[in-house]
């Protein structure tokens, strides 16, 4: 029997669909439409603030947007709160509480660059609401309170019209499109590892693997929305990003594995590890993580056997970073498989995510270094805008210290508000006056915004369009009721291009980026990880520790993304220097189980690797002289050599030479 809903499936799939730019773009305008219009009609005195908090938490995902306007609004009471105590302190202190003001804003900068996400985004925000508000009272300080609740009253209209145009109009990525993010990456890891292998040239695949942890990196801030709008899976989050930083250990070690591997002269461990790969790099959407676990680990018991039943310390080394790339694997397939069955991992710990201190505090120096001079500035000219410029300052600052180079955005910001200068000015003076009415308002306005939405969907010039989409409705300003004035629109023009100039001025002049020096202290850190595991100060869990060095070598990538010569040879350095690592933590759950002048080889290289940072060439050569006494003692065969001592011989001459192939890289003399 033909269903009677069969017609009407037809019509809908025959009917065009939105595309995904134009969806997005009216969902925004749909919510700062809807923002406007409850602030109208609360007869609030800037109306058009609530449609600037929509463009603000404006997002492609309804996690992202659901946890954005919960951290906002917290974000908005403390510096509500915080706004109160300066201006009740300082306001008759014009220069000291310039300088309050400036300081808390680098403060709250400094905080939200050293929180994830969102939390970080409302750290930033407690800054810059200060400016909005304090700014505001400096004329009226007696009115600091009903300031700050308007300002407050906004906030929120914004936050749930946004909030309840995207839940109402998305349906969220949804379980069944994280199931296939990760099957995907997963299997494009095993097909990057298969053609490394099937080639001998793992170097040849460096380009697609960095395309792969970016992809990685982004997968995670998915998990972290998706978590936030659905209570059922945040009870998957951790298992997710166990699985992630599983698939980030792939692309780090797995090169090297498949390279010792397929170099051994018996090639059933390379047939068991590409036919592992093989099945892994066929998954497609849907297919079920159990069946692949098992492949995995029958794969694994071969290696075991090969293990097993050789004598040849080398051979030893190569299969044990086999059975380590298959485990890796299998780990990242159980997050997958917690997805899809609701069989969780329950790993006795969490991944943890790396922050950079001192490019935290380069940007809440340059934060507070901006609202100062454009203060003093505002100070010294008595310029009646200035408040309106050091007011909008805070807002930028926040904005563009929470992306990836907050300079480069700096300079984009600046052309964002030149723009919206232009475009105000056409549409106030030009447009506006000749309409009434709220519908033809929108209408108008309409057009005007949906050109920076767009411009800030795109990611290289994204801080153009939300420069422009902040500045615009500010300036235009559709108050209630409304006016038009032509000297009062160029003033504020000027005071917001202005601000955009000293932001400019402070991120990319006055402290500006340095991408030898950032590429320094990541390469350091990296080096100081894989010393104190050397040194026995820090034995954390190895995926643990391994994803904090990931996410180093995903910043270093991305700091040198304009040199490609000098990235690809520090990144295989950084790469190397995990590899260190993660045999560094092999011994330490191997010892137990070695005799005892094998354990004391053990020791010896742990001791000598202590100094690895002064001297590498010495903790190399003791690697590799331990692990050529251990496979040549006079008192017994090679037949006769216990398992776990030859497993250890083998494990410390790949040690040695990794270390003695990225001496430059460990040398600290030589990269100071």
């Amino acid at each position: 029997m033909t269903s009677l809903a069969y017609p009407a499936e037809r019509l809908l799939q025959a009917l065009p669909r939105p595309s995904p730019a134009f969806a997005y773009t009216a969902r925004v305008l749909a919510a700062a439409a809807l923002a406007i219009y409850v602030a109208y009609a609360l007869e609030l005195e800037t109306p058009y603030s609530a449609g600037t908090t929509v463009f603000v938490l404006m997002n492609v995902s309804r996690g992202a947007i659901v946890s954005k306007s919960v951290w906002r609004i917290l974000g908005s009471l403390v510096g509500a709160v915080a706004a109160v105590v300066i201006v009740a302190v300082f306001v008759q202190a014009p220069v000291l509480f310039v300088l309050a003001t400036a300081a808390w804003v680098g403060v709250c900068t400094f905080a939200g660059a050293l929180l994830r996400y969102n939390r970080g985004y409302g750290a930033v925000l407690a800054g810059y609401t200060v400016t909005l508000i304090a700014l505001g009272a400096v004329n009226a300080p007696e009115r600091i309170f009903d300031i700050a609740m308007a300002r407050l009253a906004v906030v929120v209209i914004g936050v749930l019209a946004t909030a309840f145009v995207f839940l109402v109009t998305d349906t969220g990525p949804g379980r069944m499109r994280l199931e296939q993010g990760v099957a995907s990456l997963v299997a494009r890891a095993a097909a990057l590892l298969d053609q490394a292998a099937q080639s001998g040239r793992p170097q040849d695949t460096v380009a697609a693997r960095h395309g792969l942890t970016a992809e990685l990196g982004a997968l995670d801030q998915v998990v972290e929305f998706a978590a936030a709008e659905d209570a059922g899976f945040a009870r998957y989050k951790d298992d997710l990003r166990l699985a992630i930083a599983e698939i980030f250990a792939v692309l780090t070690g797995g090169p090297h594995a498949v390279t010792l591997i397929h170099a051994l002269p018996d090639g059933k461990p390379g047939r068991l590890i590409g036919g592992a790969l093989a099945q892994l790099a066929a998954m497609k959407p849907g297919t079920r993580a159990v069946p692949l676990r098992q492949e995995m680990r029958d794969a694994i018991a071969g290696l075991k056997a090969e293990a097993q039943a050789s004598r040849d310390a080398g051979a030893l080394a190569a299969l044990s970073q086999g059975v380590a790339l298959l485990s890796q694997f299998d780990t990242a397939l159980a997050g997958l498989q917690a997805l899809q069955d609701g069989v969780r991992i329950e790993l006795p710990y969490r991944v943890r995510f790396y922050v950079n201190p001192v490019t935290a505090l380069r940007n809440g120096l340059r934060a507070a270094i901006a609202v100062a001079l454009a203060g003093l500035f505002w100070i010294v000219s008595r310029w009646p805008d200035g408040g309106a410029m050091v007011a909008l300052l805070g807002p930028i600052c926040a904005l563009i210290s929470q992306t990836d180079s907050a300079a480069k955005s700096s300079v984009q910001f600046m052309w964002g508000t030149m723009l919206a200068a232009v475009a105000a000015l056409v549409c106030a003076q030009l447009v506006l006056p000749q309409i009434s009415g709220f519908p033809l308002l929108m209408a108008a306005l309409a057009p005007f915004l949906a050109a920076g939405i767009l411009l800030s969907r795109r990611p290289r010039i994204a801080m153009i369009g939300i420069g422009y989409l902040v500045t615009f409705m500010t300036l235009v300003a559709p108050l209630n009721p409304p006016r038009f004035d032509l000297s009062a629109t160029l003033n504020s023009a000027v005071a917001y291009v202005l601000a955009g100039v000293f932001a400019a001025l402070s991120f990319r002049v006055l402290l500006p980026p340095n991408a030898e020096k950032e590429t320094l202290v990541l390469a350091h850190s990296i080096r100081n990880a894989v010393w104190r595991l050397a040194s026995g100060r820090r034995t954390p869990p190895r995926l643990v520790w391994e994803h904090l060095q990931h996410q180093k070598i995903l910043r270093l990538s991305g700091r040198l993304a304009e040199f490609p010569e000098r990235r690809a040879a520090a990144l295989e350095s950084a790469t190397a220097a995990v590899l260190v690592g993660r045999h560094l933590l092999a011994l330490r759950d191997l010892e137990p189980s070695l005799p005892t002048p094998a354990r004391a080889a053990a020791a010896r290289v742990r001791t000598a690797f202590g100094h690895l940072l002064s001297a590498p060439d010495k903790a190399s050569a003791a690697a590799l002289t331990e692990s050529a006494a251990l496979v040549a003692r006079k008192d017994q065969t090679p037949e006769e050599t216990p398992l776990a001592v030859l497993r250890l011989a083998g494990a410390l001459d790949d040690l040695g030479r990794l270390v003695t192939a990225h001496r430059g890289f460990f040398a600290t003399k030589a990269t100071s």
